[in-house]
């Protein structure tokens, strides 16, 4: 008797095969979808039939290797290697997550192992060059990138990688990421990567505008990335563009993982735009939520300060720490108000051993002594060169002979200097190359040398004279009148705040519509619109015929009246013992002192300062009055 078949009866194997081949379809279909919590369920499943199932086991694998704990992912690896020991994806993606755990050695092990099996594939030629260029082994890194390239000439993960290997090895050369990066690009427009390195070698170059424009493509492919808008938010904060900086700020800051970072740098983008008030509430956010934040801290001392709050500013420069800027701003403070002499600190932060500008066995040290004496100005303020020039002579006294040392905009004025007979560009000087007859120290250092204390200067006036010889371009017949000649001195800076805010021409209108004067500008200035202005105020534009300090000297030994903001121009006047008014900021440089209206350094010159914060119009007022009540104008 024959037997039949009876077609219910399936050999079990073939049912579990079936069940996971289904299976394997259902968690491809939720893998499409993005559903990653369902795809696991699935492949977990799978892999309890089916342990060795190599499609859930590299499933399960490139999920775990994407959460917060990639390095879970790696005995996975390990057992699909154990089973298929040449798996080129296992062995690509353990050596990533080695790369990410920081096992160099062992994801290159892992990643040679993958060109022995495959020496032309791609993936594994761009995670070598990754893994070399980790490992600052830049040459090997760029053979292995250019063999990729050579392979896919149209792939842009190794063009872009060859950036990455130049901007790491010589970040100072731009030219050569460039033309990788726009390699990439010409393969894949949107590479978003690509795009957010190429800002960064446009902002390295000081060309914002083009790195916001890359920072913006990038956006298209990543919108609520908070890096790249934290990003676009400090480069239109250089470009000056305060509203929109702020946008991309607040924006970033729901998904930043420091968000106090965020607040630091909304606090620094009002402290810019000149809200000192907004500035001051975001760092004090910044540090209530990060306690320890030593750059929140720095910040809310120096907005303190700048808003008169001088107590305050120190505890917070303070708990700023040990820094060499905490430490400059706390000494700042203590030399303005006059709790600190300046001179120790100045040498000691000037010394020129210090600053490598000279070898011990060339340094002076005070003496007397029959060398020639170099003296530097290197981190000096211009004007803080023409006070400090009132020492030249005692120096005169000290040595046999005298060099200033100083940068190209000072070798015009310099020479003016009663007793300075020798001026030397500091890009020129080499003292190794001198003879040994020569002795060096710095302009800082030198009222402790000369045994001067507690800010105190030799009380020499007209100690500086222009060149009589040198021929003007300006017709000196124009000072010739009766009229009470007023030099107005402005500065467009670009800062809003600190002692060298911005003080612009047209807060000094209120004192060009005093009568019986006539107003000089002494500010060069290349704005059309400007000029136009100068004309309708009637003010007499000199400043466009300037070539240098010099010319400036000469225009103000013309004057009677000097009213200026805090530059050269007011250590002229003063050298000059012109009638001088000062408008100075509520925190303004050391070599003012504080709230004090004179000055020692300068007799004839009166300081006039801000009340309140970022604002002239008190400070011209008092001018004005003050002009008009001793020079009995109306």
């Amino acid at each position: 008797m024959t037997s039949t078949e009876d077609p219910n009866n399936q050999d079990p194997i073939d049912e579990e095969n079936e069940a996971v081949s289904e299976a394997l379809a259902a968690a491809r279909a939720h893998q499409r979808k993005g559903r990653i919590r369902e795809t696991a369920n699935i492949f977990n499943k799978i892999l309890s039939i089916d342990p060795n199932n190599l499609e859930a086991l590299k499933g399960i694998a490139d999920i775990t290797a994407v959460t917060k704990d990639p390095q879970s992912a790696l005995p996975i690896y390990a057992k699909i290697l154990h089973e298929y020991p040449e798996n080129v994806d296992a062995l690509n993606n353990r050596g990533v997550i080695l790369m990410q755990i920081g096992d160099a050695e062992a994801a290159e092990f892992s990643f040679r192992k993958v060109l022995k099996i495959a020496p032309n594939d791609v993936d594994s030629l761009n995670n070598l060059g990754m893994n070399l260029i980790e490992q600052k082994r830049f040459d090997e890194a760029d053979e292995q990138l250019k063999r990729a390239c050579n392979l896919a000439p149209n792939g842009e993960r190794h063009y872009y990688n060859l950036a990455l290997l130049h901007m790491r090895s010589n970040p100072k050369e731009t030219k050569t990421p460039f033309k990788y990066l726009q390699q990439a690009l010409q393969s894949n427009p949107e590479f978003a990567d690509a795009h957010i390195n190429l800002a960064q070698l446009y902002s390295q170059e000081n060309n914002y505008q083009k790195a916001v424009w890359h920072l913006e493509k990038a956006l298209l492919r990543k919108p609520d990335d908070p890096v790249i808008l934290y990003n676009k938010g400090v480069l239109l904060r250089r470009l000056k563009n305060f509203p929109e900086a702020l946008n991309c700020f607040i924006a970033a800051k729901s998904d930043f993982p420091q968000p106090h970072r965020i607040d630091y740098e909304i606090g620094n983008t009002h402290y810019e735009a000149g809200d000192l008030k907004s500035a001051t509430a975001f760092f004090v956010t910044s540090i209530s939520s990060q306690v320890n934040f030593k750059k929140g801290y720095l910040a809310l001392g120096k907005t303190l300060a700048e808003t008169g709050q001088l107590s305050k500013a120190k505890e917070a420069l303070r708990k700023a720490g040990d820094g060499l800027e905490s430490r400059q701003r706390l000494n700042t403070i203590n030399i303005l108000t006059g709790e600190q002499d300046p001179w120790p600190l100045l040498e000691e932060n000037f010394d020129v051993e210090a600053l490598s500008i000279s070898p011990k066995e060339y340094k002076w040290c005070g003496e007397t002594t029959d060398k020639c004496l170099s003296i530097h100005t290197s981190g000096m303020l211009d004007g803080e060169i023409i006070l400090f020039a009132r020492l030249i002579k005692d120096l005169t006294l000290k040595a046999k002979d005298l060099i200033v040392v100083t940068h190209s905009n000072m070798m015009s004025i310099l020479p003016c200097i009663k007793g300075l007979d020798n001026v030397m560009l500091e890009d020129t000087f080499d003292i190794q190359n001198t003879s040994n007859n020569i002795q060096t120290t710095h302009f800082y250092s030198v009222p402790s040398l000369l045994g001067l204390e507690n800010g105190m200067l030799p009380n020499y006036l007209d100690y500086i004279q222009a060149d009589t010889q040198r021929d003007r371009a300006w017709d000196q017949a124009i000072f010739s009148g009766n009229e009470l000649r007023i030099g107005l001195c402005w500065s467009s800076s670009g800062t809003r705040t600190g002692p060298q805010q911005d003080l612009k021409l047209e807060e000094f209108e209120p004192i060009i519509e005093l009568e019986n004067a006539q107003f000089v500008a002494l500010t060069p200035t290349n704005s059309k619109m400007q000029i136009g202005h100068l004309q309708d105020l009637d003010v007499m534009n000199l400043a466009e015929y300037f070539r240098d300090y010099e010319d400036l000297l000469a225009v103000i030994e013309q004057l009677d009246v000097i009213v200026t903001a805090d530059v050269i121009t007011a250590h002229i006047a003063g050298a000059l013992n012109k009638r001088t008014f000062v408008l100075l900021p509520l925190l303004p440089n050391w070599f003012w002192g504080y709230k004090n209206e004179k000055t020692p350094y300068y007799p004839n010159t009166t300081l006039v300062r801000q009340s309140r914060e970022n604002n002239w119009d008190r400070p011209i007022q008092r001018v004005k009055h003050l002009i008009k009540e001793e020079y009995d104008l109306q």
